[in-house]
């Protein structure tokens, strides 16, 4: 029986400030920020195995997107 393991990432989308710290470490995320396309960090969970399956709205009202990924467990 094929088996998931899951990945979940908040992100806070009205704190400039909260998302140029996390692209400080991180040169591609840092790219994607100042060009508003995110497309790339996603590909590179894909090229990691992980599908995103959902992507929502979540925290009330902050503005807060949930991304959930699984891929197949070893």
């Amino acid at each position: 029986m094929l088996k998931w393991e899951y990945l979940v990432l908040v992100e806070n989308v009205r704190s400039l400030k909260s998302l140029q710290d996390l692209a400080k470490d991180d040169e591609l995320y840092a790219d994607q920020l100042r060009q508003g396309n995110y497309a790339p960090s996603l590909n590179k969970y894909g090229d990691q195995g992980w599908e995103l399956v959902s992507a929502s709205r979540v925290g009330g009202g902050r503005a807060l997107t949930e991304y959930v990924f699984k891929r197949p467990k070893e």
